[in-house]
């Protein structure tokens, strides 16, 4: 089946599903970095998550003007991850892009998308950037991006690193079929995103990328959900990462798949060590640590990190070892140790990091 705007019938080639809560004053712009793009073929869902703002009137205000624009409504607030199963439960396109409300796809991306979809892959990977305080940046490029550029379709058996690609859910684009036949849901709660990436790339037969700047995340400094989540919710975060070794057979997958998930698993355990000043209460820190030493723990029984394994798609490989090893001890003391140590390092790179001379000097 050819995606292009000649050959398109009545049903739509694409679902853009937007989960929307609080977002009146971004939503109208995440609709139009769709609609602007002058793609056919194209529904846009909005999930109202029971918005407590005129997020909706928003919406509706829009549908006049916009072909194949949907406003569902939830009646109780239920969270991002049941609003994208309402989205994708109410979709009719054959392959499914996930948008926060806050966000926008980028100009040409969706052109794009239409060809690396003709072979009809499970889940296509999308470059992604990140504006955050006036700048950009790329999530996504490096040496994977470049490997899978040269790979029109592949999948975790071959290329084992595409699990370390960003794990939000609007990184990769989905076959519907592929979400229905696999019962593939979005969980509850925080981190909801940790268990359905790794989930969807081990299930997904076939993967393609889709090369060429799709998707701005746009980080807002107050309202952004690391600064305003501190609280004991947070906690579910090793829960999230215990669940993909509980709801799959880790154990039974190859050596070299499962330690790129056990290194993966450790990342996110990582990162949330590291922002757990920001992200739950002082009281909690050392809890969270033992919970997560724990849970590493048992990761790295079924399938040790080779140490040359590269996670540099998401973390610098030297720290990446340090921070493991570390974690894995279960020795508070020594973890917090070695953060003072990791961010005195850091301090020094961006004081002697060399200054750039301006032209004409």
């Amino acid at each position: 089946m050819d995606y292009y705007p000649e050959v398109m019938t009545t049903t739509p080639w694409l679902s853009v599903v937007i989960p929307v809560f609080r977002a009146q004053h971004s939503i109208a712009q995440a609709i139009s970095s769709v609609t602007s793009q002058g793609v056919e073929g194209i529904e846009v869902i909005c999930v109202d998550d029971c918005s407590p703002d005129n997020s909706a009137d928003v919406i509706t205000s829009l549908q006049p003007t916009v072909p194949m624009l949907t406003l569902i409504r939830h009646t109780t607030n239920q969270g991002p991850g049941p609003a994208r199963n309402s989205g994708v439960d109410a979709a009719t396109g054959d392959y499914i892009v996930f948008l926060d409300a806050d966000d926008s796809l980028i100009d040409g991306g969706l052109r794009q998308l239409q060809n690396t979809i003709q072979q009809l892959p499970d889940m296509v990977l999308v470059s992604s950037e990140e504006t955050r305080r006036g700048k950009t940046k790329s999530l996504t490029q490096g040496a994977l991006q470049e490997a899978l550029s040269r790979t029109p379709v592949t999948n975790v058996s071959a290329e084992p690193r595409i699990l370390f690609w960003p794990p939000a859910p609007w990184s990769k684009v989905y076959r519907r079929e592929f979400l229905l036949t696999r019962s593939l849901r979005l969980g509850e709660g925080v981190a909801q995103d940790i268990p359905w990436s790794a989930g969807v790339t081990l299930a997904a037969d076939t993967v393609s990328l889709c090369d060429a700047p799709f998707y701005r995340y746009v980080t807002s400094v107050e309202d952004s959900s690391i600064t305003t989540t501190k609280s004991e919710k947070n906690l579910v975060r090793v829960a999230q990462v215990r669940a993909i070794r509980e709801s799959y057979d880790v154990g039974a997958l190859s050596p070299r798949v499962g330690s790129h998930l056990s290194a993966l698993a450790a990342i996110h355990l990582i990162w949330s060590n590291r922002a757990a000043y920001r992200l739950l209460p002082d009281a909690s820190h050392e809890k969270f640590f033992n919970e997560s030493s724990t849970e590493l723990q048992a990761w790295l029984a079924l399938h040790p990190i080779p140490a040359d394994l590269d996670c540099s798609q998401l973390m610098r490989p030297a720290e990446q070892e340090i921070y493991t090893s570390a974690l894995a001890r279960g020795d508070w003391s020594q973890w917090q140790r070695t953060l003072a140590r990791q961010a005195k390092k850091k301090a020094l790179r961006r004081f002697f990091r060399p200054r750039r001379r301006s032209r004409g000097k």
